[in-house]
This record gives structure tokens, sequence and C-alpha cells, in this order.
């Protein structure tokens, strides 16, 4: 079975601390590097291996409930040939789990990991963007990528490490080479034209986000940390910068006029007023969002690997929720009301009816 496999082990040491124990993400890559060069492999071959490659002992419980929780995310998929003389059953790794493994984004716990799907995501954005931009040169290369990062961020990243990025891309199925190379480098594009198609209405739900998140940090508060990576990937550092420094000053600017102008007892009424002219913009958002979801719901799904990267980018194409109205919680609260009058009288008719039972068989027997 062809799979894809990591050159090397992924070394970033991470431990994610919960309620009960510390969850080390070692195991889970451990079994993943070992699933991805030679599976299937038996519950009890495949501990073995994990545990010669980590070098320590793994208690069997530990062990187990690693497979469930990667059963879980579709990272391992499980056979049982019910066979009792030998191991019955074997694990496999899933194409979700071996891309997302050689992209060294299975993880993305650690602030490394974090650099590596940012790094992902500027690459795809960049030739998502160069494509609308300039059609006349398809795809974009290497170089041209290292220039533009350098003049939105004052920042020459090492060509190595660039290719590195795009190879994998390239190895994963994500991006392909145009037969032709042009001035004597290969261009990159992206190899699925339904992923293609995505990718520009993506383009059009990021005209609709940026007003959002602008909008809201013009007027009710900062961006947080991850809201600044996004920027700093559409905008580079540059502008990114710029922009904050003036929607923080436009903020206060704000703040302090209201305050000025209509005191504390009246500055709730010019807040609503932004407060509707937002959620406007969100009901835009929704529905674009839902008209996207709906016509690429297939594509998708078959990236879901690729989640990571998109997130970064368009968070709410993965995350957006349509909040109930008011009157349809009111409208729920009183069926649900109206259900337990009813079903209170039906309680209450066969307790009647239980006792009238009981007295008619006490006077017959």
């Amino acid at each position: 079975m062809n799979s894809i496999g990591p050159e090397v082990g992924f070394q970033v040491s991470y431990r994610k601390k919960t309620s009960k124990c510390e969850y080390d993400t070692l195991i889970d890559n451990a079994i993943i590097d070992e699933l991805s060069t030679s599976e299937p492999l038996s519950s009890l071959e495949l501990k073995g291996r994990v545990e010669a490659r980590l070098n320590r002992h793994i208690s069997y419980n530990t062990y187990i409930a690693h497979i469930r929780r990667m059963l879980d995310r579709n990272e391992l998929t499980r056979r049982d040939t019910g066979e009792k003389a030998k191991p019955a059953v074997f694990y496999y790794s899933t194409e979700y789990s071996r891309k997302k493994r050689r992209l060294e984004i299975l993880r993305p716990f650690p602030e490394q990991i974090h650099e590596t799907i940012k790094a992902y995501a500027e690459i795809f954005y960049s030739i998502i963007a160069k494509n609308i931009r300039d059609t006349s040169i398809p795809g974009i290369s290497v170089s041209e990528f290292i220039a533009e990062h350098a003049h939105k961020n004052n920042v020459v990243l090492e060509r190595q490490e660039v290719q590195k990025r795009f190879k994998r891309l390239e190895e994963i199925g994500l991006f392909t080479r145009c037969r032709k190379k042009f001035n004597g480098e290969s261009r990159y594009l992206i190899s699925n034209p339904a992923l293609a198609d995505l990718a520009l209405d993506l383009q059009d739900l990021l005209k609709i986000e940026n007003k959002v998140f602008n909008f809201e940090f013009q007027y009710f508060r900062g961006a947080s940390s991850d809201e600044k990576r996004r920027m700093l990937i559409i905008h580079g550092k540059k502008k990114a910068e710029k922009m904050m420094k003036r929607f923080n000053l436009q903020r206060n600017k704000f703040r302090s006029g209201l305050l000025k102008t209509y005191g504390e007892a009246k500055i709730s009424k010019a807040i609503e007023i932004l407060e509707g002219v937002e959620e406007t913009r969100i009901r835009d958002l929704i529905e674009l969002d839902r008209k996207i979801k709906r016509r690429h719901s297939i594509t998708i799904k078959i990236y879901e690997y690729f989640h990571d990267i998109i997130e970064m980018i368009w968070p709410t194409l993965l995350h957006v929720k349509e909040h109930m109205s008011e009157t349809m919680i009111q409208a729920i609260l009183v069926i649900a009301s109206a259900l337990f009058c009813i079903l209170a009288r039906h309680f209450l008719f066969m307790i009647n009816y239980v006792n009238i039972a009981q007295q008619f068989w006490f006077y017959v027997t």
C-alpha cells in the first residue's frame, strides 16, 4: 500500500495538560510514523514498534487510550479479522493523518506548529491572490513567493525551506507543476479544479470577513493573537501593523468622543446603533458561508486534512454558526411548555385510572 511518510521523525515534544493526566502527543506521532511506513500492523506489534521508536515502555491502558482517541479523530482505521489462533486486530493510518503528518501539522498545539501552519497558509493564499491579480502567467514560482513575502514583511525567507514547503504540498497532491517552465523555473498550480473553484469563492468570503473583523477592531475590541496572525498572512507585516495602529487610535478616539458628546448615560444607544450595523454584516457573512458550504461540501470534506490551514485565513468557514433569534427561542419554550402540560395531564389521568382499577379489583375479589 502506497503511503506518505515523513522523511524524519517530528522533533517537537509536546504534552498537553488535561484534568487527569498529561496527553503525550509523541505517542500519536510515533503511531502514525510506524503505520505510514509499514501497514497494516497488529495491535501488539504496533505497540512494540512505538515503544522501540520512543525508547520507553508504554502501559497498555495508555496505548489503548491513544488508539481510541485517534480512531475517533479519523487518524486511524481498525480491522478485526475475527481469527482466534493469531493476531486478529490490525490498524491502518488514514489519508487524513498521513497527509497532516507529512505537512508536520498533525498536532497543532505548540507555537512551532502554528508557524508551520502559517507558512503553508501564506503559500496557499499567495497562489490564490496571484491567480486573481494576474492571469497572464499561470501559478506561482518559489522565487516569486520569496520576493512577494520580502516586500510585504521586510524578511527574506530561506529558499531551501520554501522549496521544501512547495515540494510537500506537491507530494500530497495539493499542488502540481506547470508543464512549461518560465524563466527556467517551475511554477505551481492548485491541482484540483474543484479546490481552485472553492478558492475563488473563498476570496469573496474573505472580503466580507475583513469588513466584519475590521469593523469590530475599529469600534469594539482589539484583535486576538489568531486574528493578528491572519492579518499578517493577508496583508504582510508592514501593512498589518499600520492597520492595527490605526484601528487602536480610531477605537480610542471613538470611545472618548462618545463620552464627551453623550456621557455615560447615552453611550449605550450609540453602541446599539453600531451593533445593528455589525449584525447586518454578520448576516451577510452567514448567508455567503452557507452558500459556499452547500456548493463545495464535497471538496471541503475531501480536504479535511487541510482545514487547519484554511481556518487560519477563513476562520468563519468551518466554525460560523447561526444564532437563533429571541423569537425562535420563545417559540421553542412555548412549545416545550405545552408538551409538558399535555404529558403531565396524561400522567395524572393514568394515575387516576390505576387507582380506579385497583379499587374495582378489590371490590370484585
